[in-house]
C-alpha cells in the first residue's frame, strides 16, 4: 500500500496534480505514464551510450544529442559533449606534436617521410610517364659543435633564424 501511495505520488508530480486526483486514474492510466516516463529517460540514454561508443572509435565530429534539456539527462549530456571537443583538441594537438617541430613549427623527419611516400604514390597512380621527382635538403654544417659551444638557447635561435629566412624567401629559387 505504502509502494502504491509512494507510485500515486510520483505520478500526480509529473502530471501536476495532487494525489487524491492521481487517485482517480485507473491502473492502466498510470502504468501506461510509467511506461511513458521510463521511455523519457531510457530512450536519450540510449543516445548517449551510442554517443560514447562514437567517442571511443575515435569520431568526435557528431556533437552529443540531448544538451538542450534542463535536467540530469541534460547535464550528462552536456558533460559528455564537453568530454568530446576536449579529448578531439587533445587528439589534434598529439596530431600535430607528431609530425612537427615545435621550436620551428616545421614538418619533423617522419612527415618528411610520409609527405615524400605520398609524392611517390600519387606520381606513379597519376602519369604513364617517368617525370623526374627532386628534393631538396638543407644541412646545418657543425650544428652539435654550436649547442656544445654556445648553448641549446642559442642554437635554438638559429633553427629559428633559418627557418625565418627559408620561409621569407620561398619560392625565390
Amino acid at each position: 500500500l505504502q509502494m502504491l501511495f509512494e507510485f500515486q505520488s510520483q505520478v500526480a508530480r509529473l502530471l501536476g496534480t495532487d494525489v487524491a486526483n492521481a487517485s482517480m486514474y485507473d491502473g492502466s492510466t498510470a502504468c501506461w505514464e510509467a511506461i511513458v516516463m521510463a521511455r523519457r529517460v531510457t530512450t536519450p540514454l540510449r543516445s548517449l551510450v551510442l554517443g560514447t561508443q562514437r567517442l571511443s572509435r575515435g569520431e568526435y565530429d557528431v556533437p552529443v544529442e540531448h544538451t538542450d534539456r534542463n535536467d540530469e539527462v541534460g547535464y550528462l549530456a552536456r558533460s559528455f559533449d564537453h568530454m568530446r571537443i576536449g579529448i578531439a583538441e587533445q587528439q589534434a594537438e598529439i596530431r600535430h606534436l607528431a609530425y612537427w617541430d615545435r621550436l620551428t613549427g616545421l614538418p619533423n623527419r617522419e612527415r618528411f617521410r610520409d609527405t615524400v611516400l605520398q609524392a611517390i604514390e600519387a606520381h606513379a597512380v597519376y602519369t604513364t610517364q617517368a617525370m623526374p621527382l627532386a628534393v631538396i635538403t638543407l644541412d646545418l654544417d657543425r650544428f652539435k659543435h654550436v649547442n656544445d659551444v654556445l648553448g641549446y638557447a642559442f642554437g635554438d635561435q638559429l633553427l629559428q633564424a633559418v627557418q625565418q629566412f627559408g620561409a621569407a624567401n620561398q619560392g625565390a629559387v
